[in-house]
């Protein structure tokens, strides 16, 4: 979640986490608000369109987690943290994952939600195209949409959208992904973590 401005980093100290806690303290209400009402339009749809979802996780970061991340990654500012509110949407198989990216694609827009990221991790070229087809490019022309390649045969695309509430724009990370990509990515990140500690 973040409003809608930018912070250099290098412009001051690295973010206290008495800051970090009273971001939480005033975000956490309307962050659950913005999972909440992605969450309702996406259960409806599989509920009502037959849209093929499995299951939906949503989650706030917690304080210590978002002062680790800052930490990590060096950012200065809360601003410029985007993944506050996060949504996993879960299918059973890989041909699932088209229909519910139109899906996810035209209501969110169609809602007022702004895509302004989108990335997608290790697809072959032929689903490449078969996403991007699928309206990414035609309707958000100005996304530029980024295909990192990770080693870890992890898979999953990634949305970032911006929703106007009151007077600020909050952040909400969507993940798209089978069920089986989703216990394959939790395993890699437990693996990694336990490696690191």
């Amino acid at each position: 979640m973040t409003e809608n401005t930018s912070a250099d980093k290098g412009d001051r100290t690295l973010t206290s986490y008495e800051e970090v806690l009273e971001f939480v303290k005033n975000n956490q209400r309307p962050a659950k608000q913005l999972i909440a009402g992605v969450e309702d339009l996406l259960v409806e749809a599989r509920d009502t369109e037959g849209v093929p979802i499995y299951l939906t996780k949503g989650r706030v970061k917690s304080a210590n987690s978002i002062y680790m991340k800052l930490k990590r990654e060096n950012y200065v500012s809360l601003q410029n943290l985007t993944d506050f509110s996060g949504l996993r949407v879960l299918c059973l198989f890989e041909e699932d994952i088209l229909p519910v990216h139109r899906y996810i694609i035209g209501k969110l827009s169609e809602k007022d939600y702004q895509l302004v990221e989108f990335h997608m991790f290790n697809w072959n070229d032929k689903a490449k195209e078969d996403v991007f087809s699928a309206t990414v490019v035609e309707t958000y022309n100005k996304i530029e949409p980024k295909i990192p390649e990770t080693s870890s045969g992890y898979k999953s695309l990634h949305y970032l959208f911006q929703y106007r509430m009151g007077t600020k724009d909050y952040c909400i990370e969507i993940q798209l992904r089978t069920l089986f990509q989703d216990v394959w990515s939790e395993l890699e990140h437990a693996l990694a973590y336990k490696k690191s500690s």
